[in-house]
């Protein structure tokens, strides 16, 4: 379990067992066809790598738009 702090709020993680749900559930992230999704799913590949390695130490996936 890995504590994070955001200002005022504080987090406990558990980025070992996020990832192992991910593993588990495989379905398709992006249901939805319109503009907005379509757009961010193009654009999440270009996140500098300093925002991916952040969600990667929480263990999320920042191509799945619903965990974000």
């Amino acid at each position: 379990m890995t504590k994070f702090a955001f200002g005022a709020y504080r987090l406990a993680v558990d980025a070992e067992a996020t990832r192992a749900w991910y593993a588990v559930h495989n379905e398709p992230w992006i249901t939805c066809d319109c503009a907005g999704c379509r757009n961010f799913t193009q654009v999440v590949k270009d996140l500098p790598q300093a925002v991916r390695d952040f969600f990667d130490s929480l263990g999320l996936d920042p191509e799945k738009v619903q965990e974000l």
